[in-house]
């Protein structure tokens, strides 16, 4: 019989594992996931959902700086780290892209408000 997968491909754990691994790369899976759904609302709202950005954009960039740097220095990434560098990389590089930077100075850093407390 004819099989889409071959039986010696690896099994990465999916969102059709739900209820049947809890493993790190399901919590990475389903958290990368919300990101995406997030980013998908942030195209016909993107005022609203740019912390999404700025999150993906911060967690990205301390990743590679305090991870992916440090192993990179001192021994060389296996084959599964440097893919996903790669990966944040361009995230790191294409997120302040699409930033909408004037609203957020405009909004965020150029008004003067008041104190909360």
């Amino acid at each position: 019989m004819w099989q889409a997968i071959p039986e010696n491909a690896p099994r990465r754990p999916a969102l059709s594992s739900v209820g049947v691994s809890a493993g790190p790369y399901a919590v990475i899976n389903v958290m990368l996931f919300g990101f995406m759904i997030l980013s998908l609302v942030g195209v016909f709202y993107p005022l609203q959902r740019f912390p999404v950005l700025i999150l993906e954009l911060l967690w990205k960039a301390i990743w590679l700086s305090f991870f992916v740097l440090p192993i990179h220095l001192n021994t060389a990434l296996d084959d599964y780290a440097a893919a996903v560098a790669f990966a944040c990389m361009a995230g790191v590089v294409l997120t302040p892209l699409v930033l909408p930077w004037r609203y957020i100075f405009n909004n965020f850093f150029d008004d003067v408000s008041e104190r909360y407390l």
